[in-house]
């Protein structure tokens, strides 16, 4: 009986353990791609297509960067 708990109480220290460096990685991601987002946007609407189009590129491949990579950085 003690050790099933000491068990699960292991289990669920290394869960979160690993969540917390998971989720702030992928939050700051997200928030870089917004920065992009937006600067394209408006670089868009100032009529400069060139730069706008080069910056959605640029957001199109930090979104299929995988997460994996992410956690550990």
């Amino acid at each position: 009986m003690r050790n099933t708990k000491l068990q699960i109480l292991l289990s669920v220290v290394t869960f979160f353990f690993f969540l917390q460096g998971s989720v702030p990685a992928i939050a700051q991601q997200e928030r870089k791609i917004g920065r992009v987002e937006r600067r394209a946007d408006r670089n868009f609407i100032r009529q400069k297509f060139d730069k706008a189009m080069a910056q959605y590129e640029t957001i199109v491949e930090r979104e299929r960067m995988p997460t994996i990579k992410l956690r550990f950085t």
